[in-house]
């Protein structure tokens, strides 16, 4: 009967203290607080006061770390964005020696393609090294969202530069036809160029099925909704890059033989409209993730599951994840603790001994302070608990928020 007693008067005293205690914490919230523990933690570090710390100022390191692990799939994204950059540098140069020995407007496209693609994924580099900086107080989650700022800059080169300027140029050479020259010089660059394609596009697959792998998803899911910006650019701009050249060898063939230079133009207008698409695909899929895009239902499901299956959880309400950068995810979840199972895992059978002993109410006072300690101190190992049980299913959760319904 004791012990029942015990569990009933910490059950209520503990919902209670938890309640003042998430009080405090949005009071000092609208004060501009620098603690940086998730709402029901920080509850806890309230009540026990020594918790409450500000990562940055105690411990930088121990947040940047966690900033700066890059996964394997971001790491080999990165790689694959240098590949194909230096992969372009060449086709530029090889593609402009096409066109001035055969003033073909197919190549000149093809030349501007990997121009724009050379800007592109240079500004993709630069995406890559500003995204591993350290987090500050100013940006406590990093900078990883700068792959997203990047990536879209770049797509919107691709459809100014690469687009725009292609289209245009065909329909010059459509209203004002020009002659093409020394068809299979252009055809050998046209195939020197593919290889180097060929190898880049390579390394972006590799990154994109890493990705894939990590985030639990096919191929095709991943283009159109993994979190990594990098990989995805590398695969779109190549693939249209192997098409457009297929393309270009195909309309520049057409003229030569058929003597009609109209075809040529048409080849220049195809692949300034594959430009375009691939573009328009890739601004659409980087300004969602700028807006802090929603993770895929199959993980949150994945979450929920774990949470509603936990011994010490009744129920669970408003989950939220959403992608902060391409390795990094913020969870947050209302939760309903079970409070007498707590309290119940946390009473040691000797205080109810030391309670039966007990002569004066003040030695009463002070064992129950002791339990309270105890089950406060429960509480936060068991949010760890249970943060730790969703790394495992999301290794990408590295932000979680849970709070108290």
């Amino acid at each position: 009967h004791l012990d029942r007693v015990l569990v009933d008067h910490f059950q209520n005293q503990t919902i209670m203290l938890l309640q003042r205690a998430r009080a405090r914490i949005v009071r000092s919230t609208k004060t501009r607080s620098r603690c940086h523990r998730p709402s029901f933690v920080s509850a806890i570090a309230v009540l026990k006061m020594h918790r409450c710390y500000s990562p940055f100022k105690n411990n930088p390191a121990v947040h940047n770390q966690i900033q700066q692990k890059d996964t394997k799939a971001t790491t080999a994204s990165g790689k694959a964005v240098r590949v194909a950059l230096l992969g372009n540098i060449l086709n530029t140069l090889t593609k402009l020696t096409a066109f001035l020995y055969t003033g073909s407007a197919t190549m000149l496209s093809e030349s501007l393609h990997s121009l724009a693609d050379v800007c592109n994924q240079s500004l993709l580099v630069i995406g890559v090294k500003r995204a591993n900086r350290p987090a500050t107080i100013d940006h406590p989650y990093g900078f990883g969202g700068e792959r997203f700022v990047f990536a879209l800059i770049s797509a919107v080169g691709i459809f100014f530069i690469g687009c725009g300027v292609s289209i245009y140029h065909g329909i010059i050479n459509v209203i004002h036809p020009g002659s093409v020259e020394d068809l299979w010089m252009a055809l050998i660059i046209i195939g020197v160029s593919g290889l180097i394609e060929i190898y880049s596009f390579s390394r972006g697959i590799l990154a994109v099925q890493m990705g894939a792998k990590q985030d639990n998803m096919t191929f095709f899911e991943y283009l159109k909704n993994g979190s990594d910006p990098m990989g995805v650019a590398v695969v779109m701009e190549d693939g249209s890059s192997l098409v457009g050249l297929s393309i270009a060898g195909a309309c520049l063939s057409a003229s030569y033989i058929t003597a009609n230079p109209v075809y040529d133009a048409i080849g220049s207008i195809l692949i300034g409209t594959l430009l375009g698409f691939t573009a328009l695909f890739l601004i659409r899929k980087n300004s969602k993730f700028l807006l802090m895009r929603s993770i895929p239902l199959k993980q949150k499901e994945a979450i929920a599951s774990l949470l509603r299956k936990d011994e010490v959880v009744t129920s669970i309400s408003n989950i939220r994840a959403v992608t902060v950068s391409p390795d990094a995810m913020k969870v947050s979840a209302g939760i309903q603790f079970e409070a007498t199972k707590i309290a119940e895992k946390y009473l040691d059978p000797s205080i109810t001994q030391n309670l039966l002993e007990c002569t004066t109410e003040d030695e009463v006072n002070a064992i129950l302070l002791q339990y309270g300690s105890h089950v406060v101190d429960g509480i936060g190992d068991e949010v760890d608990r249970i943060e730790e049980r969703i790394k495992k299913v999301l290794p990408q959760a590295k932000y979680i928020d849970l709070e108290s319904d």
